[in-house]
């Protein structure tokens, strides 16, 4: 008996009734196939390849949506790394009569619907799949709510901000930018090209969702849009002259993990070298899929701002919050307050969140009308702030830094002592000065070792190097390249502070220091140094 004919004969029957009895059905009709030496069917049909090991389904490997965050009838499967995702997603498709949406082969795994969930079950029994995640709604926001030195005057408080050491307001945005091609990609809703607040610079992307509309560059919603005029308005923006990548991952409020995570995979398969990307969307409850794909994105060299989400919860409860290889952005006021949203609700919090930046009256594009504009709020429109300073640190860096790098430039750099919010008291602050050191932390072996200084912001720089070895009580000069190189002996151990100062056109001086520890094989105590406290 064939197994559609079985099925459709059984209807009427309880679904206890059915499984078992459907599952003999395709045993019967697969009789001849392959089989382990165990004695195991390794197959359903001639083509279909999906063990049926088991006679329950593994429910282990389930992952079901919080109540009220389900998409019907959607899942994102997770096969075995090094197993071709799309010719899983072929055979599991026949085998469930499911439509697959999306291949995502960063993943490894595939996004499928599902005409019956029922069906589940058919995935579950297959040793090819790891995971089965029921689909989860992804949320944006609502709408409406050589370097040179430059100064824009009159400008909205949110730029005017995050120019300033002291929280304070001047009405000018002052900002180093340097000549890149490195490009931003924006998952979102997608772009409105035509708005005057981008010029040329929204470049061909795609869109994953089911409309699969103008490689990205169309947004019926706005949201992609006002996010990008906050990355790169030529008047609203923080990076004036960023190119922008529109990814479009969604049409309206609400999305799909599948669609994002597609839109995530598309990315990576599509970038060339380092760069920055920003989804200002979240998932509460966590995804581990989506959580997956930003440390996938990481380790392509794409440094990945989120937002916090708008939810008055822990950003640790959502995705991409949650995950550390993002750079995850929260919101405040004019006041340093968490922000407050035209919901009633407050913008997340908490330990997940690395940074704030300006989230309430930012003024942004409208997508609807080419020269109209939105006041935005929420970590909708916190998050683009932190991209764009991302894009320009990678900028002064040669276009070269990884994530990791980028994200301690950006939350060691940030203003502190002015916010009233749960988390770090961390402002995002738009470095047009940062001083860095890059070398070794730890002197294990005798020789001589160097340290590398970097710093910019204007057309010149000058470097200072000092040292201590009495925990920062006194310092001596150690000189005023940009390195500084120092040699140690056998039977060494002791810790020294090594403190690089820039000066820079801004007549500004960003220093960083670094605890230095060393121990180059002293076995006969007390050592030289001894006494020196090994730790700040």
């Amino acid at each position: 008996m064939h197994p559609s004919i079985a099925f459709r004969s059984l209807r009427g029957t309880t679904l206890a009734t059915v499984r078992p009895l459907l599952l003999a059905a395709f045993l019967a009709s697969c009789s001849n196939a392959p089989t382990t030496p165990g004695g195991l069917t390794t197959t359903l049909t001639a083509t279909d390849t999906v063990p049926v090991n088991a006679t329950r389904p593994d429910s282990s490997k389930f992952v079901p949506a919080p109540p009220g965050e389900k998409v019907p009838n959607s899942y994102i499967v997770t096969t075995l790394d090094g197993q071709p995702a799309a010719v899983v997603a072929e055979r599991m498709a026949r085998a469930t009569g499911g439509t697959v949406r999306h291949v995502i082969g960063n993943l490894p795994g595939f996004a499928l619907d599902l005409a019956q969930e029922s069906m589940v079950d058919s995935l579950l029994v297959s040793a090819e799949v790891v995971r089965v995640s029921e689909g989860r709604k992804v949320y944006s926001g609502s709408v409406g709510a050589g370097a040179v030195p430059t100064v824009q005057t009159k400008v909205r408080w949110n730029l005017d901000t995050i120019d300033s050491r002291t929280f304070a307001r001047d009405s000018t945005y002052r900002y180093v930018e340097n000549a890149s091609n490195v490009p931003v990609y924006v998952i979102d809703t997608g772009i409105n090209p035509d708005h005057t607040e981008f010029g040329d610079r929204i470049l061909w992307g795609t869109d994953v969702t089911k409309e699969k509309k103008f490689a990205g560059r169309t947004d019926t919603h706005g949201h992609g849009t006002l996010v990008a005029s906050v990355i790169g308005g030529t008047t609203t923006g923080v990076a004036k002259t960023v190119k922008m990548i529109p990814v479009r991952s969604q049409v309206g409020d609400k999305g799909n993990d599948a669609d994002l995570a597609e839109a995530m995979d598309w990315v990576i398969d599509h970038n060339k070298g380092y760069a920055v990307a920003n989804i200002s969307l979240y998932i509460s409850g966590g995804n581990d899929n989506i959580d997956k794909m930003i440390r996938r994105m990481a380790a392509d060299g794409i440094t990945t701002v989120v937002g916090a989400g708008n939810h008055d919860e822990s950003a640790c409860e959502g995705s991409p919050a949650r995950e550390p290889q993002a750079i995850t952005v929260s919101a405040v006021d004019m006041d340093g307050d968490r922000a407050l949203l035209s919901t009633g609700k407050r913008v997340n919090y908490g330990t997940c969140v690395d940074v704030w930046a300006p989230g309430d009256s930012v003024y942004a594009a409208k997508a609807a009308d080419d020269d109209g504009y939105v006041w935005a709020q929420g970590t909708s429109a916190a998050a683009p702030h932190v991209a764009a300073v991302a894009w320009l640190v990678l900028g002064e860096e040669g276009n070269e830094a990884s994530a990791r790098h980028i994200s301690d430039v950006i939350t060691s750099s940030a203003t502190t002592g002015y916010l009233n919010v749960n988390g770090p008291d961390k402002f995002l602050y738009a470095p047009r000065s940062v001083a860095w050191i890059s070398g070794p932390a730890e002197v294990g072996a005798a020789g001589s070792y160097t340290w590398r200084g970097s710093a910019w912001g204007g057309y010149s720089i000058t470097y200072k190097w000092e040292v201590s070895t009495d925990d920062g009580d006194t310092w001596s000069a150690a000189g005023t390249d940009d390195r500084y190189t120092r040699s140690f002996n056998d039977d060494e151990e002791y810790t020294f502070l090594l403190r690089l100062t820039a000066t820079n056109d801004f007549d500004e001086k960003p220093s960083r220091t670094w605890e230095i520890s060393v121990d180059t094989g002293c076995g006969r105590p007390p050592c030289p140094g001894a006494s020196v406290r090994r730790s700040r």
